[in-house]
């Protein structure tokens, strides 16, 4: 259970595992997901996945640290050194050969397999790619490792090399939408996610307005048409009956 310190730290900026969301990537979480955590507080559902992923990490950590002797410990929010809105929370810090490093765990449905490359490549999804690079830049560590295990028994390590440009690419779209809708409190524009669904459901009496989009209109006016075609066609039907 995180502290109230805790949550308020990470209300105050963008972590390494919402990065991907706020750069329009793929991931499991949508843009407003994490601009409803960071102006309302709103905390995420505790999933099924989130709760076997806590409980099986430490597991993942233990076989990480047996397969290459590595020495770990775990660590609190960092903060980038240069941006107050980058943050990260690497699951452990792991020290091998003198060397210390973020170590991002994940546990892998067996299904999933095929996102993830050869063991020792960085070949994994780009939102867990982009996780680690913020790790990297906010830790100040030229390395970091992922440890997957995928389907309950195969455990894969991926190690990645800091990337200074892709780093400030990240840096300034997180940034950018930082400026533009969180100091704003702007709710980010329409996707097809989930959240904005629910969010939508609840504009009226929240008393929320957003602009329509060129989609959005046409897609009323079908509506419009589609209602005023249906009223027709019963009140044809009423007539022809009567």
């Amino acid at each position: 259970m995180l502290t109230d310190e805790q949550l308020a730290m990470r209300r105050s900026g963008v972590g390494a595992s919402e990065a991907a969301a706020v750069l329009g990537l793929p991931s499991y979480l949508s843009p407003l997901d994490v601009w409803l955590a960071k102006v309302e507080g709103v905390q995420r559902e505790d999933t099924a996945a989130l709760r076997r992923g806590r409980v099986l990490e430490a597991a993942v950590a233990q076989l990480y640290a047996e397969e290459t002797g590595a020495e770990l410990r775990e660590c609190g929010t960092v903060r980038h050194p240069s941006s107050a809105v980058l943050l990260a929370t690497p699951d452990r810090m792991a020290t091998l050969a003198g060397q210390t490093y973020p170590l991002e765990i994940k546990t892998v449905r067996g299904p999933m397999r095929h996102q993830y490359g050869e063991p020792g490549t960085d070949e994994v999804p780009q939102q867990y790619l982009v996780q680690v690079a913020v790790q990297m830049a906010c830790c100040g560590r030229e390395v970091a490792e992922l440890a997957a295990l995928i389907g309950g028994d195969d455990l894969r390590v991926y190690r990645f090399q800091r990337d200074l440009e892709l780093e400030g690419g990240i840096l300034e779209g997180v940034e950018r939408w930082w400026r533009d809708y969180v100091v704003t409190r702007t709710p980010p524009p329409v996707d097809g996610s989930g959240a904005w669904a629910e969010r939508l459901a609840h504009l009226p009496r929240r008393g929320i307005t957003i602009a329509a989009t060129h989609e959005m209109r046409e897609a009323a006016e079908r509506l419009r048409e589609a209602k005023r075609m249906v009223k027709h066609a019963a009140e044809t039907e009423r007539q022809a009956r009567s």
